[in-house]
């Protein structure tokens, strides 16, 4: 497991950095907006895939306390988190599941107060924060959390690529990313939206890591056909 999935609290920092600093508000607020937790219907239910400490999870369940947010990551350490700041906030809408996508099915996201034996439509909003370029297998993870979704439903991923892979984007992806967050942000995660995704849009904001190298951060989305 590379080093920053086993130092939650390093972790949560460098989350909260990209999507609630004052100095990365442009990346915050693209990052809002491709979510638009405020059009989800009363009682909708949303999955944070790769929540890690829920810093996502957490902000979607403050702005809208009549949805449910559920928190699907493998690193306990960090679902321990995010429970803990779930109470802290005071926020009971929200479920932190410490599981494989691979291990759920519809049944894993009804609401704790929904009626137990009532049918799962699909979740209304699946979202993924810097997960997808930290996932060896991004396609066969894509498909089984959009297996998950109800028809019209919208998935969002945010995350981050390199805007040139030159010298200084390769010896970054083959050493700090690699090693500290297991990603690459050399590859590109998002065709796999664009086939399968109605209204599939992809939105950029270019911006430098270390303040050196060329980073792109994005935004892809789009919503699971209707049958």
């Amino acid at each position: 497991m590379p080093l920053g999935y086993r130092l939650a609290n390093v972790y949560r920092l460098v989350d909260r950095l990209f999507f609630e600093s004052e100095k990365n508000s442009p990346l915050c607020a693209l990052a809002q907006q491709a979510m638009d937790v405020s059009s989800l219907r009363r009682g909708a239910t949303v999955l944070d895939l790769a929540c890690g400490t829920g810093t996502v999870a957490l902000w979607i369940a403050a702005q809208r306390p009549d949805v449910h947010v559920f928190g699907l990551d493998l690193a306990g350490e960090m679902v321990e988190q995010a429970r803990a700041e779930a109470r802290r906030q005071g926020l009971g809408n929200t479920t932190f599941l410490c599981r494989s996508i691979f291990d759920v099915d519809a049944a894993a996201f009804r609401p704790p107060d929904g009626a137990p034996d009532a049918p799962a439509a699909g979740l209304d909003m699946v979202v993924c924060s810097y997960g997808f370029s930290a996932m060896p297998q991004h396609a066969r993870i894509f498909a089984a959390s959009l297996d998950l979704l109800a028809a019209g439903g919208r998935y969002v991923i945010m995350d981050v690529h390199y805007a040139r892979a030159g010298r200084r984007a390769r010896l970054a992806a083959a050493t700090i990313d690699r090693w500290i967050w297991g990603s690459d942000q050399l590859k590109a995660s998002w065709p796999v939206m664009a086939d399968a995704l109605d209204g599939f849009e992809k939105r950029d904001q270019p911006f430098r890591l270390y303040g050196v190298i060329p980073l792109v951060f994005f935004t892809a989305r789009g919503r699971r056909s209707q049958p």
